[in-house]
């Protein structure tokens, strides 16, 4: 299922954003997640728990590590395993997986997105052999530079670790938002040692897309998974390691599945008629996978709902994308202590700048997917005929009234005959 759409990807042209002039560079992100599991004695002794240092917390979980596509959001590979009590040992656990069991995911014709969660020196060198990176590290890393500062405003510098030594290009620059009192600042660093070819400003405005193939997606991925209870969260609902492993192979082949259907309805999606995106053509990301999941049930329960149809009403429901959107690290649900208030999880919209040796860069932009034929309108049947829609707003009295006639009775008939 996950070749089909690598497959698909590599086939179809405008699935993946790029970056580079000459030589271009499908993006891809990876990043780790917990998922719930039931609370069982099996579960809790081959997975564990997290949160606690003896083990005690409410529910034990499974940690997941997908990589993903950003723009389409499409599952390439998922490996994952026990929870485990260190995060950064787990997920590093579960790199040293993919590098083993799925080399053939990677190649040299990707650039590979991380977050701050350090890999080791050991772990990044033996990716880079497979594949580029672009990963955003802490404070506490130490770079010594080796050139000086590079037109495009980055340097080289060599990073050391685990008894290896190489050389990676690091872009530095800070990102402030409206709202925001202090700028952040990023610091990144990455395998594509050649700036002409991969300029700075363009690498600091493609990092923002981790969090959309990652993050967005990761989340999209989990919404179906509410049916453990109330209050649970996402959370899976077998109740031994077996079945958790047959669950998480279902879930993740019906996520890839949905998710295809949904591309292929933005592939025959008409542009939108009013709104910011009015002409333009339709993405992935403009659909609700939500929406798709509930039409592709109902089609299966109805058994006659032909594909076209089905993807044709998937079209219908548009998703709004691109709002620069911004909340601070703090709790997102109401609550009665003053330092979580709603005036201090408020969701602020305002473009981020980026700022690199004093200027201004532009964040990348999602690429146009491919426009779609002119379609032949002179033999579309007429509109003539369809019921009158009221529309929002409109008051009963305004509309045409069509009654329908009165089915007279047979006492009414014989009073009628006996007065005639």
């Amino acid at each position: 299922m996950l070749a089909a759409a690598r497959g698909e990807h590599a086939a179809r042209p405008g699935q993946c954003l790029v970056t580079g002039r000459s030589r271009p560079l499908s993006v891809h992100s990876a990043d780790g997640s917990l998922l719930r599991v039931p609370d069982t004695p099996a579960n809790r002794a081959a997975f564990g728990s997290v949160g606690t240092a003896d083990g005690s917390a409410a529910w034990p979980a499974v940690r997941l590590f997908p990589l993903n596509n950003v723009l389409t959001r499409s599952l390439l590979a998922m490996p994952w395993g026990a929870a485990g009590t260190d995060k950064a040992a787990a997920e590093q656990g579960l790199l040293d997986e993919i590098l083993a069991r799925f080399p053939h995911v990677l190649s040299h014709g990707q650039v590979w997105l991380l977050d701050r969660l350090w890999h080791g020196v050991r772990r990044i060198a033996a990716l880079m052999k497979h594949t580029h990176v672009l990963i955003r590290v802490k404070s506490d890393i130490t770079l010594k530079r080796v050139s000086e500062i590079l037109p495009d405003g980055s340097y080289r510098a060599q990073l050391s670790g685990d008894g290896l030594t190489m050389t990676v290009r690091v872009i530095e620059y800070y990102v402030d938002v409206e709202g925001q009192q202090v700028p952040e600042m990023f610091c990144l660093l990455t395998s594509l040692l050649d700036w002409q070819e991969y300029p700075a400003r363009e690498l600091a405005g493609l990092y923002k897309w981790r969090w959309d193939g990652s993050e967005t997606g990761l989340r999209e991925a989990k919404a179906p998974l509410h049916g453990a209870g109330p209050g649970t969260g996402a959370m899976l609902r077998s109740g031994s390691p077996d079945l958790v492993a047959q669950e998480i192979a279902a879930w993740t082949a019906g996520t890839e599945m949905t998710r295809g259907v949904a591309r292929d309805a933005a592939l025959a999606a008409d542009p939108a008629r009013k709104g910011r995106r009015a002409g333009q053509p339709v993405g992935y990301r403009d659909l609700s996978l939500t929406r798709a999941r509930r039409l592709i049930l109902a089609a299966i329960r109805a058994g006659k709902t032909s594909y076209k149809t089905l993807t044709g009403k998937i079209a219908a429901f548009r998703a709004v994308t691109g709002r620069n959107r911004h909340r601070a690290r703090k709790s997102k649900s109401p609550s009665a202590f003053d330092h979580a208030g709603p005036k201090d999880t408020a969701t602020r919209t305002a473009r981020a700048v980026i700022t690199m040796a004093n200027k201004p860069a532009q964040p990348q932009q999602a690429p146009a997917a491919p426009a779609r034929p002119p379609q032949d309108t002179a033999n579309r049947p007429s509109c003539q005929g369809k019921p009158t829609v009221r529309r929002r707003g409109t008051p009963a009295t305004a509309m045409p009234v069509k009654r329908r006639p009165r089915t007279v009775t047979r006492k009414e008939t014989a009073q009628q005959g006996s007065k005639a």
